[in-house]
């Protein structure tokens, strides 16, 4: 693969189940399987008091050309309540534009966890 032929990622909300010790909820995205690594644009679509963001830098998988990162929202749990979630917004050079609901709490479907736990 070549910068003349960029990848779209793929986004996977990720939830937890419960809030931190602190009162927090965290939740995140997981962007999978683009190339170039840059530009690459992850924004949320909520802000507030006591409310960060954090984008982990793109890593390239073992012996392949495309990257992955993840970004990280954490707010106090009563700006981010149970049957709600927030907007991750994802930016790629490959012309890709996409929005995707990330639940404020794992949601169940079928006694599966709907949305995946952090990787880290």
């Amino acid at each position: 693969i070549s910068e003349a032929n960029p990848t779209s990622p793929s986004i996977f909300p990720l939830s937890l189940g419960s809030t931190d010790q602190a009162g927090h909820v965290v939740i995140g995205c997981l962007i999978q399987g683009f190339f170039p690594s840059e530009p690459l644009n992850v924004t949320w679509s909520h802000s507030g008091e006591a409310v960060s963001t954090r984008n982990f830098p793109p890593v390239q998988a073992a012996g392949g050309s495309l990257y992955s990162m993840t970004s990280q929202l954490t707010l106090p749990a009563d700006q981010c309540s149970d049957g709600a979630s927030k907007t991750c917004h994802v930016q790629h050079n490959s012309n890709f534009n996409k929005a995707v609901a990330v639940p404020c709490k794992g949601q169940r479907l079928s006694g599966q966890v709907w949305a995946a736990t952090f990787p880290w």
